[in-house]
């Protein structure tokens, strides 16, 4: 299989029904989700029966949980999340029997190779001290496809941020909430996930579709910064050379001749403590 890479321009739509960022980012969720499960029907004839959830929240349980999966496993770490959120995490996994959640490290999965037909990721690599390990072990469990949704490495996003106009993605929540600081500042290039991909699956090749979109939560204060953010991104999709938008998503869809192993650096050496329960 030849690599195939498409760089696209994410359509932003609902913008301005979204009454708030939690509403968008179920839109935004949802429709990759589709987007994904889509593609990858395009080339695989079965049914699409497993999911892993890396760092779920509880609303993106809920949209998985809509669709006809039977296996759905959510893979956290009980510290990096709030109690609340965990107790609400907890609640969907006893009221639904295709549901389980694991507390296991991104950066050290304990699943087999190719465990799963899909694997997303919501904002949850940049939590990581080793992002791109975290990446490693989602196309290592994946069978079909995955993505995942992070910053974007852009001149103008490094340009905001040193010049302080920009808050760095997330630098400052933890600290904030009062908590051991858990989040790295990382951010991704399409040009980096090419390389990390082209080494990972060789002559097996893979599919890559890359959007950029505007996004700030801060938009939805207001209905006319609603507007602003909706015009940015349409002035983006038509203006080639207009900058890249801060926000990225990634879908990527494996060969269909991929080696049971990749390379030495995936053999597992020490298995990580993983406690599941569902």
């Amino acid at each position: 299989m030849r690599n195939i890479l498409s760089f696209k321009r994410k359509p932003v739509k609902n913008l301005l029904s979204n009454q708030s960022a939690r509403d968008f980012f179920e839109h935004l969720f949802r429709s990759t989700l589709i987007d994904l499960m889509a593609q990858v029907k395009r080339g695989h004839e079965g049914a699409l029966d497993s999911i892993l959830l890396v760092g779920a929240m509880p609303f993106e349980i809920k949209i998985v949980l809509e669709f006809p999966f039977q296996r759905v496993i959510v893979s956290n770490i009980e510290d990096f999340i709030d109690p609340t959120t965990f107790r609400e995490i907890m609640v969907l996994v006893d009221g639904d029997e295709r549901l389980d959640y694991c507390e296991s490290s991104l950066e050290s999965l304990s699943f087999p190779g190719r465990s799963f037909d899909l694997v997303v990721c919501k904002e949850t690599l940049h939590h990581l001290s080793r992002p791109v390990l975290g990446l490693y072990e989602m196309l290592r469990v994946c069978r079909h496809g995955l993505f995942f949704i992070e910053g974007n490495l852009t001149l103008l996003t490094k340009l905001l941020r040193k010049t302080k106009i920009g808050s760095s993605y997330e630098e400052n929540w933890s600290i904030s909430k009062g908590r051991v600081r858990d989040n790295f500042v990382f951010k991704w290039d399409p040009d980096f996930v090419v390389e990390i991909l082209r080494s990972y699956y060789l002559e097996s090749g893979f599919s890559a579709t890359f959007y950029d979109m505007w996004y700030s939560s801060r938009f939805h204060q207001t209905y006319f910064l609603r507007v602003v953010l909706l015009l940015l991104n349409r002035f983006s999709q038509l203006i080639p050379l207009f900058p890249r938008g801060n926000y990225l998503i990634c879908l990527i869809l494996p060969g269909h001749d991929i080696p049971h192993k990749i390379g030495w650096e995936l053999e597992k050496t020490v298995e990580p403590d993983t406690i599941c329960t569902g």
